[in-house]
């Protein structure tokens, strides 16, 4: 131990799939000054356990158990971002993950052409591996090992059936695993961009793919690919049995659509005001981070040009800002997307009043009417019953009885005569 520390410990690194390759210290500031290793293979070391020992001198100093455990394939996952300087030029995981945190390196099964995919791949035990392929870049070391077939690792990318026509062969990006594909190199030289992080585990692989002729293969608007890694079983791996996992991701043709109006003839138009701040927004189907030029043209009598370059946000829209104030009420114009990332995406456009805002009109209250008041019903009054009053000089006898008595006396004379 010749490090700062001076703790009489050294770590040694041993590459299980290389034996023959010396062991290292693998902290800065250690060294190792004499070492001699006693093993009874040359060849890849098998999953199983292992007894070691170190000794100083003639006399044994400590013994251990080294357990060897096969590959496996932790996780997989496709991306897509920007053909951008500042993202290809990243060299290690903490750029990428502050990439993500940044919206410029996102999850997608959906390629804009042009744009990069990249494969993010997380593989327990192949870092040694990438030690015995090291070729001093880590696009090199990579290539070495999907194209050399004692590294037993593949990857593959085919057209699905349900996007190859009838009657033709699924288009191949890339096939390792076929003698006739296509390799590595095709995709990576030139714009590819690899990194490796041994330590992690984790390696990402990216390449731009285009609408056209991609390493030697024709890629058309809407074709669809299955991309996938696979460990083969062989003498020179740790896996017991083929282990694969894939992706599937699509290709399409760049597109920008404007968050626009329907105009009174049922057009699609962008309404702006005459003021500062005017937002023209929309969506797209570019990576998120991709840098696009927005313009505001008019011509004729009061013409202006007016231009905006914005990234595209996490969700893929986007949104620019203009300055319309010096710009009359009912002028048009036209909105587009321009540059390198032109889509031909063209849209009419008009300056409005805010006042062409439409406002419910105030509902008029109804008049209030006065209430006739209400007529006091009458009083019901008592009619009195007329009271029987008795007939001066008849004593004893009502008019009634007076008329009896007169008829009762003409019908005694009647009877008499």
């Amino acid at each position: 131990d010749e490090g700062e520390d001076d703790d009489g410990q050294v770590t040694v690194q041993f590459n299980t799939r290389d034996p023959d390759t010396s062991p290292k210290a693998a902290n800065d500031g250690d060294s190792i000054t004499t070492f001699t290793a006693t093993k009874t293979t040359s060849a890849v070391l098998d999953v199983a356990s292992y007894e070691i020992n170190s000794s100083v001198g003639s006399g044994e100093d400590d013994v251990a158990t080294l357990n060897l455990n096969a590959l496996s394939v932790d996780s997989f996952a496709l991306y897509t971002a920007p053909d951008d300087s500042d993202i290809q030029d990243a060299e290690d995981i903490s750029e990428i993950e502050s990439l993500k945190q940044d919206d410029r390196f996102s999850a997608a099964s959906t390629l804009a052409s042009g744009d990069y995919l990249y494969h993010e791949l997380e593989v327990s035990g192949l870092s040694g591996m990438a030690a015995s392929a090291e070729q001093g870049t880590d696009q090199g070391t990579v290539e070495e090992m999907l194209s050399n077939s004692t590294f037993a690792l593949d990857l593959s990318i085919v057209e699905t059936d349900e996007s190859a026509d009838a009657n033709t062969d699924n288009k191949e990006l890339l096939n390792t695993t076929s003698s006739g594909g296509n390799v590595v190199g095709d995709l990576l030289d030139g714009d590819g961009h690899v990194i490796v992080d041994g330590d992690n585990d984790t390696y990402y692989i990216g390449f731009p793919i285009d609408i056209g002729t991609v390493s030697n293969t024709s890629v058309a608007d809407d074709d669809e690919f299955d991309v996938t890694v696979q460990l083969t079983e062989n003498s020179q791996s740790l896996v017991d049995e083929n282990v694969s996992v894939s992706q599937t991701f699509s290709v399409e043709e760049r597109s920008v659509e404007f968050d626009t109006t329907l105009a009174d003839d049922d057009s699609e138009i962008v309404e702006v005001e005459p003021g500062a701040g005017q937002a023209v927004t929309g969506t797209t189907n570019l990576a998120p981070g991709s840098e696009i030029d927005v313009r505001a043209r008019a011509t004729g009598d009061t013409p202006f040009l007016l231009s905006q370059t914005v990234e595209t946000n996490g969700d893929r829209s986007f949104d620019a800002e203009f300055d319309f104030s010096d710009q009359p009420v009912g002028l048009e114009f036209e909105v587009t997307v321009d540059g390198p990332k032109s889509t031909g995406e063209t849209v009419d456009a008009v300056i409005v009043d805010s006042a062409a805002t439409e406002t419910p009109e105030p509902t008029e209250e109804p008049e209030q009417t006065e209430t006739p008041e209400e007529t006091a019903e009458p009083t019901a009054t008592a009619t009195e019953e007329p009271t029987a009053t008795e007939t001066p000089g008849q004593p004893g006898f009502g008019i009634v009885l007076a008329v009896l008595a007169i008829l009762r006396n003409a019908l005694l004379a009647r009877r008499r005569d």
